[in-house]
């Protein structure tokens, strides 16, 4: 079966200081897209996001919080012990097909221990139903 492309769409971009990054994408039985993301900016921690279209809309929705970051320092002041993030955003047609399993995750601080980092990655699985 021959593939094409019916439609194009651009969100995101750095005008407004929001950044997106590791886009993950599914598509249900009626042709709904769902588009899960990585997202910052100057005034939000690593989070996770999605949005939604349908075959007819014009335009995606405004992108949803699947989780909210609630700590602020990545490199954890310099430890040289780095939190890696963007490597678990997901999206997946549920079993009905008419919904989409979303993944990602965010940064969260833990108790400084033993030398352990401020800050950790949290995984969130949710169910967009667009």
């Amino acid at each position: 079966m021959p593939a094409a492309i019916s439609q194009s769409h651009t969100f995101g971009g750095d005008a407004d200081g929001v950044s997106f990054w590791m886009p993950a994408i599914a598509v249900t039985q009626d042709e709904q897209t769902v588009v899960t993301f990585q997202t910052s900016n100057p005034n939000s921690f690593l989070s996770t996001w999605f949005t939604s279209k349908s075959l007819t809309d014009p335009a995606y929705q405004a992108p949803t919080a699947l989780t909210t970051g609630t700590c602020a320092d990545p490199d954890n002041g310099g430890t040289g012990f780095e939190v890696r993030t963007g490597d678990y955003v997901g999206s997946m047609p549920a079993p009905d097909l008419k919904s989409v399993w979303i993944s990602g995750e965010r940064l969260v601080p833990i108790p400084p221990e033993f030398g352990v980092p401020n800050c950790m990655w949290e995984t969130w699985i949710g169910r967009a139903v667009p």
